[in-house]
């Protein structure tokens, strides 16, 4: 019992001692007996407390170890977490942050501390490779021009910005079923597959004046109208003005001023006609659904023309892969609908794009930023125009007649 007390005894006077030494900035002193005290008991206050003293006394190492041991010695504190990441904070290292909060994720830990800084630090970002024109990823890669650094012929970038294939053709367009339609400077048309490499050539047919983007089918453009190929370049189907690209089993196309869907046969999906149907940047009008004018509204639709929902739009975007919401305009005004066609979050912006990986761009105030399901800003409208999220965390952002691509910090680590 006696020896209990003494040893309770020199504890608090060593964390006494070392309070005292911090209170007079006697840094050295105060580490010296926040160590002794710490070989008696680890406490993740007094942990805390060092590691604060380490932060005045400008011992950068010491205070970032005092993080690592914390979390090490405590793994299953939620607390351990959030102190560790306040001495990272005051440092700017947010790598170290991000790595923290998926340990503590993954061990089902919450400590709302934490919580805050990580909302506070998710959407950093940083600002890469400047381009001239830019097309839509598809597949990890996008078409881009350089700007005033180059010509304006067009290469690829892949999803982090680095340029993966020269910049030559006249014409790229998104990469679908790991191949890309591309013109030569020549005026030639051919697809190459996604390491630039001639993959395809259209040697069946004659007066080829334009390529569409292929997904089920070959879109062929003969310079008066289009039609639709198999992969050996037989005939399925021809005589539209325009042919989008034919995916997920089926294709919008137009002949004169009428819209209608048709699937892998040529074949219309339904007797109904539309005055548009909407298609995204690669080309493709259905993705379990689709949006469709008609009596100058646009409504959603399932697969046998049947309205899904009770919306009437002024205009629509279609879903993207893997997202719920999409963007639709009412009355003058951008906002969201899920895939039963229920509101989600009211009009509001002045142009939006539908949600991809989380977040959409909506433009607001004249600029453009990235709203979360929330419908927070979580990054600032800053921009003149914005591109989707990819799966990397990276997305193309337009300033001042400049593309750049936006990396998120957290995706890096």
């Amino acid at each position: 019992m006696k020896n209990n007390t003494e040893s309770d005894n020199k504890y608090n006077d060593y964390i006494k001692q070392a309070r005292d030494a911090a209170a007079y900035e006697i840094y050295v002193d105060a580490e010296a007996d926040y160590l002794e005290a710490l070989k008696m008991n680890k406490s993740l206050e007094i942990y805390n407390e060092l590691a604060e003293v380490y932060m005045a006394d400008n011992k950068e190492n010491e205070a970032q170890d005092i993080a690592k041991t914390m979390v090490n010695t405590f793994p299953y504190e939620g607390q351990a977490y959030t102190l560790s990441a306040q001495i990272y904070m005051n440092y700017e290292e947010y790598s170290e942050i991000y790595t923290l909060y998926k340990k503590y994720k993954n061990k089902e830990l919450y400590d709302e501390g934490l919580e805050e800084i990580y909302s506070d630090i998710e959407w950093l970002y940083e600002l890469g490779n400047q381009y001239g024109e830019v097309d839509t990823f598809a597949n990890g890669l996008c078409a881009i021009t350089m700007g005033e650094d180059g010509d304006g012929t067009w290469g690829y970038i892949n999803s982090t910005g680095k340029k993966v294939i020269d910049c030559k053709y006249k014409y790229a367009g998104p990469f679908i079923n790991d191949i890309a339609p591309v013109e030569t400077v020549n005026n030639i048309w051919y697809f190459i597959d996604m390491e630039g490499n001639k993959k395809k050539v259209l040697n069946k047919l004659d007066n080829v004046k334009g390529i569409g983007y292929v997904c089920d089918a070959i879109p062929v453009f003969n310079g008066e109208v289009w039609a639709y190929y198999t992969d050996d370049q037989k005939l399925i189907c021809e005589g539209y003005d325009e042919a989008m690209a034919m995916a997920n089993g089926y294709a919008a196309v137009r002949k004169g001023n009428s819209w209608q869907l048709i699937n892998e046969k040529g074949e219309g999906v339904t007797d109904q006609v539309y005055t548009d149907i909407v298609v995204d940047d690669k080309g493709i009008a259905y993705r379990n659904s689709y949006f469709a004018k008609q009596n100058g509204k646009y409504r959603m639709y399932d697969i046998d023309g049947n309205v899904i929902g009770d919306g009437v739009f002024d205009n629509a975007r279609l879903f993207n892969p893997g997202s719920d919401y999409a963007a639709v305009m009412i009355n003058g005004k951008w906002g969201f609908v899920d895939a039963s066609g229920k509101q989600v979050i009211e009009p509001e912006y002045e142009d939006a794009r539908s949600f991809a990986n989380g977040v959409a761009a909506v433009k607001k105030n004249g600029k453009w930023g990235y709203i979360d399901k929330n419908d927070e800003m979580v990054i600032e409208n800053i921009f003149s125009d914005a591109r989707d999220f990819n799966d990397a965390g990276n997305a193309l952002v337009e300033d001042c007649g400049t593309w750049q691509m936006i990396k998120l910090l957290r995706y890096e680590n």
